[in-house]
């Protein structure tokens, strides 16, 4: 595994990645009404097919393996806060530099 693929930490259900790979030959009318059926409102009008399919992959993967971890989801929240505090500034994202790390300048 390298550190691009994601870990999972069940297996690959054979039922969700069948679901997946269905997606790039599902209707956009299909995908809107499962869309639906996952989110349980309307998808946005602006959501074109591509975006319907990783809308809908996202949700099916994250209810079968797991959503975000409290520390990652608590993260996001204060980005939002501050995003909401500022809406035209720019965020400033912690730096996390772990011990040992070589800094390289570009």
């Amino acid at each position: 595994m390298t550190s691009s693929e994601p870990r999972l930490n069940a297996a690959a259900n054979p039922a969700v990645e069948a679901e997946l790979d269905r997606l790039p030959t599902t209707p956009i009318a299909d995908l809107r009404k499962r869309y639906q059926e996952l989110f349980r409102t309307e998808p946005p009008k602006a959501f074109g097919p591509d975006l319907l399919r990783r809308s809908i992959a996202q949700r099916i993967q994250e209810r079968a393996y797991g959503g975000l971890s409290r520390s990652t989801q608590r993260l996001l929240d204060q980005l939002v806060k501050a995003a909401m505090a500022k809406p035209n500034g720019r965020l400033e994202l912690p730096r996390r530099i772990k011990p040992g790390s070589e800094l390289v300048r570009t």
